[in-house]
């Protein structure tokens, strides 16, 4: 699925309002798993940003004729191209956009293969819904994550 998903309603208001005390950033969610990527978009819309959504690295980089995402929250383990090939390709494109890697692996090694492909943060699946906003904070920002 491809573009921003949305609520209706009380519900569709009051993310308007949670995204104007975001400053109307756009987070591009990359995850193959329908599930946890309707999941992730709309805790991030709850929680005040544009979201875009895409089930494949390839439909990402299909859709990026556009403006760029302010971060890309991107699955780690994906069929075809991975989060780590995602991250090369936007690299070779001269793309700079912040990553936040997740994944259902843990592990120092993994930790470290992603934040040398240029992620500013790894996190574990299941989310912590307070530890991904500060990594997309601190990824926006440019500030170092711990995750």
């Amino acid at each position: 699925m491809r573009g921003p998903m949305r609520a209706g309603g009380a519900a569709q208001a009051s993310a308007k309002r949670a995204q104007t005390r975001r400053g109307g950033r756009r987070v591009a969610v990359v995850d193959d798993d329908r599930s946890v990527r309707t999941a992730l978009c709309r805790l991030l819309e709850a929680l005040g940003f544009a979201v875009d959504s895409y089930d494949s690295g390839e439909s990402f980089l299909a859709g990026l004729s556009g403006p760029v995402p302010h971060c890309l929250v991107l699955d780690l383990q994906m069929p075809g191209m991975t989060g780590i090939d995602l991250q090369h390709r936007l690299t070779a494109l001269g793309v700079a956009v912040p990553v936040v890697v997740i994944s259902g692996q843990d592990g120092a090694a993994l930790h470290a293969r992603c934040r040398a492909a240029g992620a500013a943060a790894c996190l574990t699946k299941p989310l912590d819904a307070g530890a991904l906003l500060r990594a997309i904070e601190r990824a926006i920002e440019g500030r170092p994550s711990r995750g």
